[in-house]
Order: structure tokens, then C-alpha cells, then sequence
């Protein structure tokens, strides 16, 4: 695997093709409308409404009205979610699809490359579903051996507690033992999930020759594979570090009476806390920064996928700078 070259080519990919640029576009957006009714849940948030309460009815009024305003913005959250990830995936395919035309074609069109992605939603989204559900499973019963046994031990007595602190203590282990074999698989999953989505892409595959084809993709190439994948994490780690550096701004004009409130022992309000229109400028930031990032990972990885299945890549004189389709 020639790592050097493959980076070099989807780093000309992510920021000549601006092509790509309007496909990542939707769930860009999607996402940074999703950071903003995260963050707006803090904003409603307000300490003083429990810190000033003097009976248990009153504590009870403030739950309920945090509670009433925080819903619209939770179920809000779920739909962008839900959303997005559907989206995504037609934006994968599309790009996947646009990439491999401009590595054998040396043209792609927007249409085209839309078209592709809704066509393989449905095959991508079973692929996904099926390779994640042992996830799913594992997770539904670790909730289930952790809530459990805490409901046992909140109901029993004094004279039951000792029993059921050992069954507690049992279940305890076993959820952290499927902790860890979840997080095993999902390692194992990522690697055959982006070899397997570029085989339902490139090669037309079904959801179940599709993970066929990725898991033997990841067999035969896992030192590779482990290789870009670290070389892309610490990449983006640098990226997050930098960007969770620039968002410190909205709050650092403020960090003096921050302290100075705390030391009083009094909680400011999240609105004084953050300076807005830094708030917002950050925000945005990062939603761009995000999109080329999602987008260049899309692009190596697809690249990757040529390189494993030796595909020959045409010459560089031939690729050029394409725009979306009028």
C-alpha cells in the first residue's frame, strides 16, 4: 500500500472537487443545527431555579419546567440524528460512486453520483444494520444485567442486601466482560464497514455478499488497514484537539468571573458563561472544518479499497477540478 501517494490523492480529491463540497453540505448543516439544540439545552438550564427552592414541591416545579423545555430539544436532537444518518448514507454512496468515476473516468457528474447514492441507500442501510446488531443485542443486555439487579437491591432489605450485593457485584463483571467484547467487535465491524460499503458501491454488491466481500478485504489487509486507520485517527485527534482548543474562546472572556462566582460558591448561569457570538463563530468553524474531514476519510478509504483490489488509477494529467452539474 502506497500510503504517501494515497494521501497526497484524496487530499487533491477533498479540496479541488467541489462536488463533493455540495453533497457534504446537507449533513454538515444537519449536524452543526444538532451541536446548537445540544448546547441550547444548557442555556435553558438555569442552577439558581434549584438553588433557590425551599420546599420539595418547588424542586419538583423546577424539574418539571427544565423538563418541559429540554423535550423539544431532545426529541429535536433524535430527529436530526435519525436524519442524518440517513443522509449520510446516500452522501457516502454518492461520493464512493464519485470517486471511483473520477478514478476511471476522470469525470463524474452530480446527478449521477445522487442517483448512486439513493439507489444503494436501502443495500447500505441493511448492510449496516446487520453488521451492528450484535452491538445492539450486546447493549440490550448489558442495560438489562446493570438496571436489574440495582432494581433488586433498591427494593430488598436489610436482610437481602448482602445476597443481592453479590449477584449485583456478578452482574457487574459480566456487563464489563460484554463491554469489552462489544468493543472488540466494533473495531473488527468498522474495518469490514468501509471495505463492505465500497463493495455494495463499486461492485454492485448485496448487503450479505457485501459483508462477505469486506470481511475478507479486512482479513487479507489488516496490517494495512490498521495502519491508515491509525494514521487517520491521530489526524483527527490533532484536528479535534485544535478545534476544542478554538471553542475554549467562547468561554475563556469569561473564565475570570467564572472563578471568582465559584469561589462565592455560586453557579453562573451557562448564557453568562459563553461569549454568543463567539459561540456561534466557533460552531461554524467546526461544521466546516468537520466537512472536510468526514469527506477526506471517505475519499482514502475508497482509495484504499482500489489499492486492495488492484485497481489501477489513471494517469494524474487526467483529473481536473470538477463543479456540479448545472
Amino acid at each position: 500500500m502506497d500510503i504517501g501517494m494515497m494521501f497526497s490523492r484524496a487530499i487533491k480529491l477533498t479540496f479541488q472537487q467541489r462536488v463533493f463540497w455540495a453533497l457534504m453540505l446537507l449533513p454538515t448543516l444537519l449536524s452543526i443545527i444538532g451541536a446548537v439544540a445540544g448546547a441550547a439545552q444548557g442555556f435553558v438550564f438555569r442552577p439558581q431555579d434549584l438553588m433557590d427552592v425551599t420546599s420539595a414541591e418547588e424542586m419538583l416545579a423546577a424539574y418539571a419546567r427544565i423538563f418541559a423545555l429540554w423535550m423539544p430539544l431532545i426529541v429535536l436532537q433524535l430527529a436530526i440524528g435519525l436524519l442524518s444518518s440517513v443522509i449520510l448514507l446516500v452522501v457516502r454512496g454518492s461520493v464512493i460512486a464519485g470517486v471511483q468515476s473520477l478514478e476511471t473516468t476522470s469525470t463524474a457528474s452530480f446527478g449521477d453520483m445522487l442517483r448512486t447514492g439513493f439507489r444503494k441507500l436501502i443495500p447500505l442501510l441493511v448492510f449496516n444494520i446487520v453488521l451492528f446488531l450484535p452491538v445492539i443485542v450486546i447493549g440490550t443486555l448489558v442495560l438489562l444485567i446493570f438496571v436489574l439487579p440495582f432494581i433488586s437491591l433498591m427494593q430488598s432489605t436489610l436482610e437481602q442486601a448482602e445476597s443481592v450485593v453479590g449477584g449485583f457485584v456478578a452482574a457487574l463483571c459480566a456487563g464489563i466482560g460484554l463491554i469489552c467484547i462489544s468493543l472488540v467487535y466494533l473495531l473488527i465491524a468498522a474495518g469490514v464497514q468501509v471495505m463492505g460499503e465500497r463493495a455494495i458501491v463499486i461492485e454492485d454488491a448485496g448487503p450479505i455478499a457485501g459483508l462477505k466481500r469486506g470481511w475478507a478485504l479486512f482479513r487479507a489487509n489488516l496490517g494495512n488497514i490498521i495502519l491508515l486507520a491509525v494514521a487517520i485517527f491521530v489526524i483527527t485527534a490533532v484536528i479535534g484537539f485544535v478545534l476544542g482548543m478554538l471553542s475554549n474562546l467562547a468561554v475563556l472572556p469569561q473564565m475570570g468571573n467564572w472563578m471568582e462566582q465559584a469561589q462565592q460558591g455560586i453557579m453562573p448561569d451557562l448564557p453568562e458563561l459563553i461569549n454568543s457570538p463567539i459561540f456561534i463563530v466557533t460552531t461554524l468553524i467546526g461544521g466546516i472544518v468537520g466537512l472536510f474531514v468526514d469527506l477526506f476519510i471517505i475519499v482514502i478509504w475508497t482509495l484504499a479499497y482500489r489499492q486492495f483490489t488492484n485497481v489501477a488509477a489513471p494517469k494524474p494529467d487526467l483529473l481536473t477540478p470538477l463543479l456540479p452539474a448545472q
